[in-house]
């Protein structure tokens, strides 16, 4: 729900508001859940790199969505929950 407010918020500061075929609602919510519910066993790309021991995209992924969330006054705090979590890895196997 986090991210979901993150995007329409900014949609909404660029103008797009009125445009109901850019907004996620609820109907785009459920069929993202049912798509993802029904992909079968996957890991995302950034479980797969801290396996590997790669670097992740945490800025572009993770860090850049959270810093527009503040910029946009959304509290967003499992987002930054994730974000400090992620970048605690990448500190402790040194993958930047």
């Amino acid at each position: 729900d986090e991210t979901i407010m993150i995007a329409n918020a900014d949609l909404s500061s660029r103008g797009y508001s009125d445009d109901s075929s850019l907004i996620i609602g609820d109907a785009e919510k459920k069929k993202m859940w049912y798509l993802s519910d029904n992909m079968g066993e996957y890991k995302p790309s950034t479980m797969l790199d801290l396996l590997a021991r790669k670097p992740m995209e945490v800025k572009y992924l993770f860090r850049k969505p959270l810093e527009r969330a503040k910029a946009l006054n959304i509290d967003a705090p499992m987002l930054e929950t994730v974000v400090t979590q992620i970048e605690a890895m990448q500190r402790m196997y040194n993958l930047f």
